[in-house]
């Protein structure tokens, strides 16, 4: 501290370069400089109102104060020294309060006042005319007056929301966003009333005063007042009646995964089916399903939630968020909450509300590193034979002939080298002997161990987070930068995610808001990894990989495959006129030059005016662009580009053009696209309290968006990629080819394009009397020119009402253990829409490349449908909010019925119109569940001990077809056939397990047997054209009808241990079963081929049957379908684990440095309780060579400053 003497004033002052030299040497570290500068600004505009100060004393002098103000803050004081004379000690206890709050607190009975002009104090005598003393008179003398105040939290934090009232009169007013109010000429000794939802009341004698400084107390284990956006506007869920699930940014933090899909499941109720993803693969998530509700329509495409982030829907990959930037995530899960969407919200809404910084809040900087290891598969554990049964297996087809086509085939397709040496064996050019040795050394090998080296890899991800927010009187603001590297278990296939964030909101005048938001993400994949070992990347011919082969030869080099054609072939064709045509599965694993870019930009802005208390009018506008690049660059090593050039090589021309069609050179194909959206809407929202008891929310919004796609596909020949030059190709001749005949070269360019307009009007209110019974109603009418010929068919209202009761606010009401007891109804209609249908013909524009004339030629993608309308849901809901035992166990329990109707399908129509089958509105579902959610705090104190508990139902049936237009299946063959939804007709689940009843196997042949008439038999075609009553056995669902999460969290100081459960139960699956015919097409041998029948009494320890040749298709179809392959998959797992420790810095340091926060996380531990058989996992999709999710340990650190 310095002391300087100037005409007779003070001047203290004490710098801050220390801190701010700290936080820019973190900023340059993570070489973001654009979020160093603006964050450097902000700062900077900022400080005047967003220094805190904490302290606690009694009777300190004033001067004492002030001189602490300048230790913390760093602040100047000037005034002269005989202001001081006459003020009095003061008693203060505050912790991180603002500034501006603590001056008016210590100066507020004081001859003073001050002003703040830059970085300095600068003090005064008080008028008299202010002075509280003459204000009291004169109050005294007219009676009423104008109070103004500021309600503050606990925590010092402004209150938005509490109520002032004057007691006994009919007068309240309600504070702002800074906990300001004011109520204008009431008594000057009236008695005011302070409530705000969590907070103790508190009354307050005006005595006079006209400026009021109020600090609520939390009531003893209050619940967390929690806040519910629908995108339209954030209410408390005390005021709903609707069906919410709110997750905030702490619950979506127990997990460190890299996008919001894998963040929230385990926090959700959400149901995500995962039976048709890639564990570990860069699309892992593409696959997953989200399911809020139950079935609501049968589209593929359009069946999963409507994604809204800040306001407005996102149609770009969910995946592209940053998870760490998001504030909290609202479900909608019934008409109430999510019909104010519309026509896009029957499969629920998922509302994503990203950081946005508060008001007055000091500068925070979190500087994120979070480190993931996954382990790589582990294929021994797939579900295949070893070299040795395999080879017996070749041997065994090899003698039966099975080969011979192949082996004589002109065209010369791939055979594996067991094959290669039986035909030697056979041809005599080799003698017996040999061909054993030759065989017997091949079975020693395992693919598997090499593969694994080869291919595999534990995937190690790295990602880096940078977050400022802070805020002052009139700006708030969020800015954040994340770096992502996220490479998978194959080598050579990773993605790397830029993300960058700003969001500012400025108030420059009272009443008058208005924010920016703007978004940049970058991802960039490259997916070069070759693939598991199923994939067709390792083929020989029609065949998969053969457990013996190896990917180097004896001196250690690159080993070919019979990947199209047969060895020896390759060895000698062409007489080395062609280029080699040899395929080496590791080259080309090496070689491959696959990469996705995609670029997206959003841009959100608002402004919102309070013309009148009460009254808020708001515009807001979003522009969004995406650009995506899919390049493949192959060059002239790869084996498509040679096998592309040989197949068009006409060796008789001698013109190089004419010899080579296909240039020699690389190829490079291009798929661009481009999508832009904008959103327009205004919004009116009303807000009042009339009296005590009475309370008004509503809003009413127009809206109109535009979503807009380009795309671009093209292919480039005779590719030089340093000088980027390419060749021209004639697309459009029909060239003879060596292996298909008369062809024309693939690719050329080729364009799309889509355009989507919207438009609707939205209004919801909300009346609330005596915070016990809550009114709303919504509406909305969506319009789109793709539905029907007349206005009202692309009109369409959709509505929700609902009513809410607090008991627990009655006067009889005196339950002592039960805090809160709410009840409320709702009811309500929602939509779906499908924009690639429309009322209108629909009609593609094709290139010349399929047609034998080689022309251009157009076909209808979908008919004219005049009466085609909106899918609509309706849905009923009921839900109880109770608390018991001081908040200690709180319970919200709901059950909901759903009704869909018009939903859209194929259907058959008359095949002379040109077209076989269209999408039609003819079909209606039906499904009902409950949703139970428990939170419990059972042990509180030093050593802390909560549980949450999911649990959800659901119930789906087909309520309605069309059967005119939609038979159902006569025989149980044709009703196994079909896919998902209407296999059984009216009545039945649309996700139902069938399958045909076993009557095990025979057990003098080992053949399946099931049921005709009631008895067992081996007639397979009539078992399978039986009528589907008397063949069909009906498990269940596919789907769990009970999913949850049971998560125990345990808190002892800084330490807390987070131990997360899923599970899932009621449902079934399809195991993966042994098929003769596709062992012989494929030859991917399942170990179930060493469990099967082979002698009597076999059939007493094995449901597999026995072998024939050839194989039977009828056979192969029943016992792949029948009762024995279904098993229950019923199952509890471990989500996670998370162990983590926070340390808090002393007082010294804390100015440096706030919080230093450790985490570890386990996920992916495995299964408590399996409920099948075989304790295999039955979210791996039914197909050989899947496997379980690998385990992954991640680590993360988080710095506060």
């Amino acid at each position: 501290m310095q002391n300087d003497a100037l005409c007779g004033c003070r001047l203290l002052y004490s710098p801050m370069q220390n801190r701010l030299r700290l936080i820019t040497k973190i900023v340059f570290m993570m070489k973001l400089i654009i979020l160093l500068t603006t964050a450097f600004v902000f700062k900077v505009h900022g400080a005047a109102h967003s220094q805190t100060i904490t302290y606690s004393g009694k009777n300190i002098a004033l001067k004492q104060l002030i001189e602490e103000v300048q230790k913390q803050t760093g602040y100047l004081f000037f005034y002269n020294t005989a202001t001081l004379n006459g003020v009095k000690p003061v008693t203060v206890n505050v912790h991180e309060e603002p500034l501006s709050t603590f001056l008016d607190t210590i100066f507020l009975y004081q001859p003073l006042t001050y002003s703040i002009r830059n970085k300095t104090i600068f003090l005064r005598r008080r008028p008299l005319a202010d002075d509280p003393f003459v204000t009291a008179i004169n109050n005294a003398l007219f009676g009423a007056i104008d109070v103004k105040g500021k309600v503050f939290g606990q925590n010092n934090e402004p209150l938005a929301g509490a109520t002032i009232s004057v007691k006994g009169k009919n007068r309240a007013s309600q504070s702002d966003d800074n906990g300001n109010f004011e109520l204008k000429g009431i008594d000057n000794n009236a008695v005011l009333l302070v409530t705000a939802v969590n907070y103790q009341s508190q009354e307050l004698p005006v005595s006079n005063r006209t400026e009021l400084l109020i600090k609520l107390t939390i009531k003893p284990a209050a619940l967390e007042q929690v806040i519910i956006s629908n995108g339209y506007q954030d209410i408390p869920q005390e005021r709903s009646t609707g069906s919410f699930e709110v997750i905030r940014k702490e619950e979506l933090n127990r997990k460190v995964g890299p996008d919001l899909i894998s963040r929230l499941e385990g926090v959700s109720g959400i149901f995500f089916d995962r039976r048709i993803n890639h564990p570990g693969r860069l699309d892992a998530e593409d696959g997953v399903k989200m399911n809020i509700r139950g079935l609501t329509t049968f589209s593929n495409e359009y069946d999963g939630p409507l994604i809204i982030l800040n306001n407005f829907p996102f149609n770009g990959d969910i995946r592209s968020i940053n998870p760490n930037d998001v504030e909290s995530v609202t479900i909608l899960r019934d008409a109430a909450a999510a019909s104010v969407w519309g026509a896009q919200s029957a499969n629920g809404v998922i509302v994503i509300n990203t950081k946005k910084g508060k008001y007055n809040q000091p500068m925070e900087v979190n500087l994120t590193s979070t480190s993931s290891r996954t382990r790589k598969p582990e294929l021994h554990s797939l579900s295949f034979a070893g070299a040795s049964d395999y080879i017996d297996l070749e041997i065994f087809l090899f003698d039966k002939g099975y080969y011979n086509s192949n082996l004589r085939s002109s065209r010369f397709p791939g055979v594996s080298e067991v094959v290669e040496i039986l035909a030697l064996k056979r041809q005599g050019a080799i003698t017996g002997e040999e061909a054993k040795t030759k065989i017997d050394k091949l079975r020693a090998r395992d693919v598997r161990g090499e593969f694994e080296d080869l291919f595999y890899r534990d995937a190690i991800s790295h990602q880096v987070g940078l977050d400022v927010t802070g805020g002052s009187d009139k700006i708030k603001y969020n800015l954040s930068g994340n770096i992502d590297y996220l490479p998978t278990y194959l080598k050579r296939e990773e993605r790397t995610r830029y993300n960058f964030s700003t969001t500012h909101t400025y108030r420059p005048i009272k009443n008058l808001t208005t924010s920016l938001d703007i978004r940049f993400n970058r991802i960039v994949d490259h997916p070069n990894g070759a693939g598991d070992m199923n994939a067709g990347f390792f083929k020989q011919g029609s065949y998969y990989l053969p457990p013996y082969f190896s990917f180097l030869d004896e001196n250690g080099h690159s080993a070919s495959s019979p990947y199209q054609y047969r060895e020896p072939f390759t060895d000698t064709i062409g007489g080395g006129r062609y280029l080699h045509w040899k395929y080496r599965p590791l080259d080309e694993a090496r070689s491959q030059n696959y990469s996705k870019t995609g670029k997206e930009f959003l841009v959100n802005w608002q402004i919102s005016w309070q013309p009148l208390p009460g009254f808020t009018t708001s515009f807001f506008y979003q522009y969004g662009n995406a650009n995506h690049l899919y390049t493949i660059l192959r060059d002239l090593d790869s084996y498509y580009t040679r096998n592309l050039i040989n197949n068009f090589t006409n060796l008789d021309e001698a013109n190089p053009a004419k010899r080579y069609p296909v240039p020699i050179g690389g190829i490079r194909s291009d798929t661009r696209s481009e999508s832009t959206q904008k959103n327009y809407r205004f919004q009116l929202q009303f807000s009042r309290f009339f009296g005590k008891k009475h309370e008004v929310d509503a809003q009413a919004s127009a809206e109109a968006s535009e979503h807009k796609s380009f795309n671009q596909s093209s292919v480039l020949y005779g590719y030089n990629a340093e000088t980027m030059q390419s060749l021209p190709v004639d697309n459009a001749t029909l060239y003879e080819t060596r292996a298909d005949g008369m062809q024309r070269i693939p690719g050329g360019n080729a364009l799309s394009t889509f355009l989507n307009r919207n438009v609707n009007v939205v209004a919801n209110a909300s009346y609330q009397y005596d915070k016990r019974y809550i009114f709303t109603l919504s509406g909305r009418r969506d319009a789109a020119n793709i539905f029907g010929v007349t206005t009202n068919a692309k009109w369409t209202p959709f509505w929700s009402g609902g009513f809410g009761w607090k008991i627990s606010n009655e006067k009889f009401f005196k339950l002592p253990y039960v805090d809160q007891l709410h009840t409320s109804i709702s009811f309500g209609y929602r939509g779906n829409v499908n924009p690639r249908l429309s009322a209108q013909t629909i009609i593609t524009h094709e290139g010349n490349s399929w047609t034998d004339f080689g022309l251009n030629y157009a076909s209808i993608k979908a008919p004219a449908n005049p009466q085609l309308k909106w899918e609509k849901l309706a849905t009923l809901n009921f839900k109880t909010d109770m608390a018991f035992l001081q908040n200690r166990i709180n319970i919200v329990f709901e059950t909901f019925r759903n009704k869909a109707q018009d939903v859209i399908h194929y259907v058959q129509i008359d095949a002379t119109t040109g077209v076989i089958r269209v999408e039609k509105n003819f079909a209606g579902i039906a499904s009902r569940g409950i949703n139970l959610a428990i939170r419990t705090q059972n042990l509180k104190g030093v050593f802390k001990w909560s549980t949450e508990i999911s649990v959800n139902t659901i119930r789906n049936k087909i309520e309605k077809i069309d059967t005119l237009r939609y038979p159902t299946p006569k025989t149980a063959r044709a009703a196994i056939n079909m896919t998902m939804p209407l296999a059984l007709g009216i009545g039945y689940d649309p996700y139902s397990i069938i399958s045909f009843r076993s009557a095990g196997l025979d057990p003098q042949t080992g053949d399946p047997m099931g049921l005709v008439n009631g008895k067992p038999s081996r007639d397979y075609q009539a078992i399978n054209d039986q009528p589907v009553d008397s063949a069909i056995q009906i498990h269940g669902s596919s789907v769990p009808r009970i999913h949850g999460y049971f998560n125990n969290l345990f808190t002892y100081r800084n330490f807390h241990l987070l131990v997360g459960i899923q599970f899932k139960l009621k449902y079934y699956y399809q195991r993966d079963a042994l098929n003769y015919g596709n062992i012989l097409r494929s030859g991917l041998l399942h170990t179930d081929y060493l469990k099967r029948w082979k002698q009597p009494g076999d059939e007493k320890t094995t449901t597999v049957p026995s072998q024939i040749y050839p194989a039977s298709t009828d056979r192969d179809f029943f016992y792949t379908n029948s009762s024995v392959n279904i098993q229950p998959a019923d199952n509890i797992q471990f989500s996670n684990i998370q162990f983590g420790y926070t340390w808090e810095p002393q007082k010294n340091l804390k100015k440096i440095m706030r919080a230093l926060t450790m985490n570890v996380n386990l996920e992916n531990l495995g299964f408590l309780w399996l409920a099948n058989d075989e304790k295999t996992d039955p979210n791996i999709p039914p197909v050989s060579g899947s496997y379980q999710t690998p385990v992954r340990i991640s680590g993360q650190i988080r710095l506060t400053f």
